[in-house]
């Protein structure tokens, strides 16, 4: 896949409409979407972060220093825990399948083995 697509297809905006077509048009193709929603919105940031090049960039888009850490470290915080707890629909935690190829760079950032 493409990374501007992939980027795209992962974007806060994508995650604002899941939200908005579950909770404002309560439409009922998006009544399980909040688990996407929340997916595509920490991975969103998660690139953010790792694609940061520009020093004036704010919040996630600004480059990995020493003076915003406290807001990198705690989404690493959050990230680490949740692809821990991420598990496939038969229960298996994503970390432990066959699947987990996706996961394999955080796996190693986070030190989640």
């Amino acid at each position: 896949m493409n990374v501007t697509v992939a980027a795209q297809t992962h974007s806060r905006s994508v995650a604002d409409s899941l939200d908005f077509l579950r909770a404002d048009l309560k439409l009922p193709e998006f009544l399980d979407s909040k688990a996407t929603s929340e997916f595509v919105s920490l991975f969103d940031a998660l690139f953010d972060v790792f694609n940061s090049k520009n020093l004036l960039g704010k919040n996630f888009k600004a480059p990995l220093q020493s003076k915003n850490e406290h807001e990198w470290t705690s989404l690493f915080e959050e990230a680490s825990i949740y692809i821990k707890l991420l598990k496939k629909y038969d229960g298996t935690p994503i970390l432990h399948s066959r699947i987990s190829t996706g996961c394999v760079f955080f796996n190693l950032w986070f030190n989640l083995s």
